[in-house]
């Protein structure tokens, strides 16, 4: 099954709606710790639902990693000629709420001079009804979302995404590249996140992104000075706060969906050379 899908919203570029400031910092890519460290997150979910609040943890790995040109995987060959960098965050969080469990996974990986742009995106939800598998497919010019489903009508199937298509899903990772400054805003029609029971045709939002200004949250952790960023989707805000300092780690969220992230740990791990 392939279907093609059409953005309901314009594509609009970033650097077209950029409000007087430089849009991206890549500095936060640069990072020296990127080249020796995985950075290991972990949050506090809460979600509401008719029956009340539930909590569960979510675990949000991210480092650096090397892709081959041929596969545009990860390359363990530190001896190939066409290696490139990517920043990949993989995050992962299980629900185990009675009577039925689940579990979600997403692992989104950017090019860390083009931070918006996804080379990698793969989506996965686990639970009663079995499991719904996306993935991103990027072929010559065009892109699609690959879906394999145990549940509801729609099986497997293809559908054409716009080329270089902004992921909700990205969102904790690509906004750290932000040049944080108040009142900084941007336009970006953004696919709706993947992470859910079944296979539908993709819907896409038109996202109004404005950094609001600095704020303080509290945490386990201490109080953290944080950069306040809205999502505007229609009628409907979600918020997310990133540390101020570099590498800006996503340290809350509070989403219109009813979701809300809180950061309750976070360690730099050494990798092994």
């Amino acid at each position: 099954m392939e279907q093609k899908i059409t953005s309901p919203v314009q594509s609009v570029s970033a650097a077209e709606t950029d409000k007087g400031f430089g849009l991206i910092n890549t500095d936060w890519a640069k990072d020296s710790l990127w080249n020796h460290a995985v950075e290991v997150a972990e949050y506090l979910n809460e979600e509401v639902t008719e029956n009340g609040t539930k909590s569960f943890t979510e675990i949000r790995l991210t480092r650096r990693y090397w892709f081959s040109k041929e596969f545009h995987t990860i390359s363990e060959d530190t001896a190939r000629k066409d290696l490139y960098p990517v920043i990949a965050q993989q995050a992962i969080a299980s629900d185990a709420a009675y009577p039925c469990p689940t579990q979600t996974s997403t692992w989104v990986g950017v090019l860390p001079h083009e931070p918006f742009k996804v080379v990698r995106y793969i989506a996965s939800w686990q639970g009663e009804g079995g499991i719904s598998n996306k993935a991103l497919l990027r072929l010559v010019g065009k892109s699609k979302l690959v879906c394999q489903n145990s549940f509801g009508a729609n099986g497997e199937g293809e559908y054409d995404l716009q080329y270089d298509t902004f992921f909700e899903d990205q969102i904790p990772l690509s906004l750290r590249s932000l040049n944080f400054q108040e009142n900084l805003e941007f336009v970006r029609p953004t696919l709706v996140s993947q992470l859910f029971r079944g296979a539908d045709l993709p819907k896409y939002f038109q996202g109004d992104y404005k950094v609001e200004g600095r704020d303080t949250v509290e945490t386990k952790l201490g109080r953290i000075a944080c950069w306040k960023v809205s999502v505007e989707r229609g009628m409907k805000k979600d918020y997310y706060w990133f540390e101020e300092a570099l590498p800006h780690i996503l340290v809350k969220a509070e989403l219109a969906s009813g979701i809300s992230k809180l950061l309750q740990k976070k360690t730099y791990q050494r990798l092994v050379p």
